[in-house]
């Protein structure tokens, strides 16, 4: 048996640990889209693509330097809620609750469970994407439809 606040303590520091670890991969995202100049500025990734460009004299290609950001959804994750089934044994020892995961429970003297079970919930869900990167988002988009005649 363990002191049911111990129990606590060690979601939430987990909790606390793995949403260190989303946001870390969050910011990894980027590495991905984004290269560090020697001044140290972030530079947009891109791709050069040629595109068709209907003109008088006919179809001809024109160049469009496309930013990576916007050819790829961009999710994070955060962890909001997070859902953790048990059925646990509770049982109070010096005034001070104490759970177990065991698979059997003390028994008193009339072979009555001394101990009683719990259930803990616990939800992970994803996060919206940041207003910011959003924001960062529709203004490469932009840059990209500028470049695209019609």
């Amino acid at each position: 048996m363990i002191k049911f606040e111990a129990l606590v303590d060690a979601i939430h520091d987990a909790v606390v640990k793995a949403n260190d670890s989303l946001m870390d991969k969050n910011i990894g995202l980027l590495d991905k889209f984004f290269e560090k100049e020697e001044n140290g500025t972030l530079k947009a990734r891109m791709i050069s693509l040629e595109y068709p460009l209907a003109t008088e004299g006919g179809l001809t290609k024109t160049k469009v330097n496309v930013p990576l950001i916007t050819l790829s959804p961009v999710s994070t994750s955060l962890i909001e809620e997070l859902k953790f089934s048990t059925d646990l044994y509770m049982q109070v020892v010096d005034d001070k609750l104490e759970v177990s995961f065991g698979v059997s429970t003390p028994k008193n003297d009339d072979g009555s469970p001394q101990a009683t079970t719990a259930h803990i919930d616990i939800v992970v869900k994803p996060q919206q994407t940041s207003e910011g990167l959003k924001k960062l988002i529709e203004g490469y988009e932009r840059a990209l439809r500028a470049q695209i005649p019609g």
